[in-house]
């Protein structure tokens, strides 16, 4: 196996729904094989279905487990040329609660959201330094640059850390021709975004879009497929923002 068909294979976080299973099905409709991880959330039978999937159960609120189950598959001469962080948590708690509960709570979104992504590449990454190629997406979020409620600081707070660790792997690594970017999504009509209108209604979610309508999995799985292409070395460390108008930057 050549480095052009590394090249076409990926690994995505997160695939039971939502932008990780578009960008999945995405990607396997442009040719690419894909190793898909969920957690409790089935995979989808046309995903399972498909001859050039493969689906990895693995909890990532158990570090070990993680290694145990994807360290094999990074860290290893067949590790996927693009490797695809999507999988995360949001879930709110009061910022002004017990100190003992948040530092909990916060533990575990900043593990999903940063430490873990973060393992993953560092995992990968001496394989693509060998190869001299190799391609990071980190999906974080619009709440990475403008903030979020005090609900969800945490939730912000770790999608910043995951952007400014992008930051850093394009810094030290893309004279190795390896690219980083992060996806910057703001409210995306998934069950994540249902949960948000619940919570503080649907005005609430639509204010500010410049476009009068909630961006689709479709529309960021469209963009991750852009630079999953291998065409975009020079827009490495860089952020694209997929937020329908509601924060430019």
């Amino acid at each position: 196996m050549n480095n052009d068909d590394h090249m076409e294979q990926a690994l995505v976080t997160g695939v039971s729904r939502g932008i990780g299973r578009a960008i999945a099905e995405k990607l396997l409709a442009m040719g690419f094989t894909v190793t898909g991880t969920h957690s409790k959330s089935p995979i989808p039978a046309e995903l399972l279905d498909h001859p050039r999937f493969t689906a990895v159960k693995v909890d990532f609120f158990n570090p070990d487990e993680v290694a145990d189950r994807l360290r094999p598959v990074l860290n290893s001469g067949n590790a996927p040329g693009v490797l695809i962080n999507n999988a995360g948590i949001a879930n709110g708690f009061d910022l002004l609660k017990d100190d003992a509960g948040w530092v909990a709570h916060s533990s575990k979104t900043m593990l999903v959201n940063y430490t873990i992504p973060a393992m993953l590449t560092r995992w990968v990454l001496p394989e693509w330094i060998r190869r001299e190629n190799g391609i990071l997406i980190n999906i974080a979020s619009r709440a990475a640059y403008r903030g979020d409620t005090g609900d969800f600081a945490d939730y912000a707070a770790s999608k910043a850390a995951l952007t400014a660790f992008t930051k850093s792997v394009a810094r030290e690594y893309s004279r190795h021709r390896i690219t980083a970017v992060t996806i910057a999504p703001g409210f995306i009509e998934t069950d994540m975004a249902r949960d948000a209108i619940r919570l503080y209604g649907k005005e609430h979610v639509m204010k500010g879009l410049a476009v009068p309508e909630l961006t689709q999995p479709s529309d960021v799985a469209e963009v991750v497929s852009a630079v999953a292409g291998g065409k975009m070395l020079h827009i490495t460390g860089t952020t694209i923002h997929v937020n329908g108008g509601s924060y430019l930057i």
